[in-house]
Formats: structure tokens, sequence, C-alpha cells
């Protein structure tokens, strides 16, 4: 049941309080421990000497004050250098192809996608690094993965360039060389770049790369508009695994993805909540909120969830609530739609040739600034049988084939070029 429609949810609020703490208490307890193995790992033998001799020339409280502050001061050397995993710093290296992706925070779908790629690659025989460029000490660990303050004068045939961070890297490191790029176009980076500059390098490297791999149709047509010259489409990235259908008894709920970017627009439908309660839905939120006191409005804020919760939540509810302003390909409502959960998004052509015209498993609203809009859609979707109906929509694309048609390209790439620097 739900509240008041005005009444404010304390306990959401609450929830959404101690969910932040927990994902801060989580960031610098991974932080502390590198620190620590970074402390530990150094030269400890040098730091036991200095101790006695200041012990001896009776200085002792000096030349302790005088080591602790070496220590601090070189927290962030020696943090870094095992941020990979490793005591020492990666020298020099070289490899088939070198994946250059923001963060080793493997949580978002443009960087999930990256690293699925990636791995998809190297377990088909090819040598693979990803080169990631901010640290997060709770983020992933592997085997392949790479600091870039780790990665000394690294050697590639082939570079993927993920996002337009990735681009400004490369167009400004020397020590980094390669023959090739391959442009991986998961969003239009160079819309939403604050840096001039960096929007610029990003469409030069569009321009210059030997392949483009969109992510959707629409990507790709976006990619060629700016120049690129051989555009691929792999739609690549929904796990199936944890977003499936079950012919259960659904909830009156209706879900909303959060996030603090306002291209994502989720400040457009908190004001709409009040209005939701009392057509009698239930409204539950997750992901991070550009103001945490909108927790308050919902009747459960979650926070960032796993994705079998997610999965779950979907099974349960009724409809999605999507306000995104724009997106490459979009994963949030196709794993909705995977599980019988009705999305209801923007018309933002981000699946525009992804299906066909009769058979898109999601409902568009013209614009989330009209509410009235927005509220009909609502009503429409709930009075309709789509449930089961977008979730075979969603399987008609093949989203494994992606991965395997990105590899092949890419190995043709790799056996027309051979090895040389840039």
């Amino acid at each position: 049941m739900t509240g008041k429609p005005d009444e404010e949810n304390e306990t959401s609020f609450l929830k959404a309080r101690l969910s932040e703490k927990d994902r801060i208490e989580k960031f610098l307890r991974a932080e502390n421990k590198e620190l620590w193995n970074a402390i530990n790992t150094s030269n400890v033998s040098f730091l036991i000497k200095a101790f006695l001799l200041a012990n001896r020339i009776r200085k002792y409280i000096k030349v302790k004050f005088a080591q602790s502050v070496r220590i601090f001061s070189h927290r962030d050397s020696l943090t870094e250098s095992s941020k990979s995993g490793n005591a020492e710093v990666v020298k020099s290296s070289f490899c088939d192809i070198i994946f250059v992706i923001p963060t080793n925070k493997i949580e978002l779908g443009g960087i999930q996608s990256s690293f699925e790629l990636a791995n998809y690659i190297s377990g088909k025989g090819l040598s693979v690094k990803i080169v990631y460029l901010n640290h997060d000490p709770t983020g992933v660990n592997s085997e392949i993965m790479v600091n870039r303050f780790d990665a000394k004068n690294f050697t590639c045939n082939l570079v993927v360039v993920c996002g337009s961070e990735a681009s400004d890297y490369l167009s400004s490191i020397e020590s980094f060389r390669f023959s090739k790029s391959v442009l991986f176009m998961q969003g239009p980076d160079h819309y939403f770049e604050t840096d001039w500059s960096r929007s610029l390098k990003f469409i030069k490297m569009l321009e210059k790369s030997a392949l483009t791999l969109a992510i959707s149709p629409y990507m790709a047509n976006l990619s060629k508009f700016y120049g690129a010259n051989n555009v691929i489409t792999v739609p690549i990235g929904l796990d199936l695994t944890n977003f499936y259908y079950e012919d259960t008894t659904r909830q009156k709920t209706i879900v909303i993805p959060c996030r603090t970017n306002r291209d994502k627009g989720t400040h457009l439908v908190i004001p709409l909540i009040p209005k939701l309660k009392k057509l009698g839905w239930r409204v539950i939120g997750f992901g991070d909120l550009p103001d945490i006191k909108m927790a308050k409005h919902f009747d459960d804020f979650l926070g960032r969830i796993s994705k079998v919760e997610l999965g779950r939540i979907f099974r349960e509810s009724t409809i999605l609530l999507d306000p995104s302003f724009i997106e490459g390909l979009g994963l949030i409502p196709l794993e909705a739609a995977a599980c019988g959960c009705i999305p209801i998004i923007g018309t933002r052509k981000s699946y525009a040739g992804l299906f066909k015209d009769n058979e898109t498993p999601y409902l568009e609203v013209s614009s989330f600034l009209d509410p009235e809009e927005v509220i009909q859609k609502i009503k429409d979707a709930s009075s309709a049988n789509y449930s089961k109906l977008f979730s075979e929509y969603v399987l008609l694309v093949d989203w494994r084939f992606g991965y395997q048609k990105a590899f092949d390209e890419i190995k043709s790439i790799l056996e027309k070029s051979p090895h040389s620097t840039h």
C-alpha cells in the first residue's frame, strides 16, 4: 500500500542516506587497504635503519615526524603502484589490443560493455590489456587490467578507444604507441563534454579510426555523420542471465532509474510521484539521486543495487519510467522489457533501426516536459497486455552475435596491419 500522496517518506530517505554511507565506507575501507599494502611492500629496511639512527642521535621525535611526513607525502605514488594489484610498475609491454576505458568501476552500461568485449576477445586467443584511467579501490581487479600510471611504454597493434576521456588521454600521452585505433561508440560523448577541446579530440579520433564499433544503429548513423568511415553496428551488453521473463502476478508498481546527470531527466519525474500515488501506484527508485532529499517522495528508494536484485524487481513490477533525454543504446529499458516490466521512455532515437516499427519493446512519450502525456501513457500501459509481448520483442535481437562480429572485424584489421607504432 502507498502512503498519502503528499506524505514524505522518512524511511525511504533514511535508507537512501544509509546506502550512501555504506558506499562511502566501502570506498574508504578499500582505499585504506590499498594504502597499507603499498606501505608494507615498500622498502621497510630503510625505514628501520632511519628509525635506529634517529634513536642514536637523540632526535627521535623530530626524525619520527619526518618519517611520517615522508611516508604520507608518498601516499599517492605508493597507492598508484599497488592499484593494479602489482607491487612493481609495468615498465613496458606489447600486446595485440589495448582497451582504454574511463574507470575500473565496472557497473555502468558502456563501461560494462567495453569490459565484456575485451574479455570476449581475450578468450578468443588474442593478447589483450585494459588500461583504465581513473582508479576506484572498490572496482574490478583483473589480470588484464592495468592502471594508467602503471602502463609505461605500452605498445600494441590496435587500441580500442572507449569514450572521450580515452581519446583525450591517447592524444596527450607519448609513451603509449599503437598502429591503428578502433573507436567504441557507446554514446555521443562530444555532446556531453564540458571541455570543448576534448569534444574536438573525440571527433578527430572518430574520423581517423580504422574502425568504429557502434553500440546501436543510431550511434552508427551519428558516427558516419561526424566523419567515421568504417562503421559496424554491434548491439551488446544485455544480460539475459539476470533479466528474463516470468509469468507471475505483478504489483501495481512503477520503477524509476535515478541518475545525477541532468541529461538523464530524473528531475522531471520526481514532481510526478505524488500524482502517481493518487492514481494508486507504488513508486520505487534506484540508483543515485541529484539531491538525496528526493528520496522522501518514493515509497521506497533502493540506491545502487545488484543486477540480481534489479531483475527481481522488474519481474514483480508493471512499469519502468525512464526520462533520459539521450542514450547510445540504453540498457535499463531493455532489461526491464526482458523481464516483462513495460518501459516508458522519451522519444530519443536510441533504438531506431534496432527493432521493427511494429515490434518495439517500449512505449514512447514525445516529452517528459508534458506530464499529462506521461500520465496518459502510464494509463495506456497498465490497461494493455504488453508484458510477455515486449519480452519476446527484446529477444528478437541476437545479443551475443555483436561480440563475435566485433571480434571478426578487429581480427581482420590485425591481419592486415603488421606491428608498427604511431
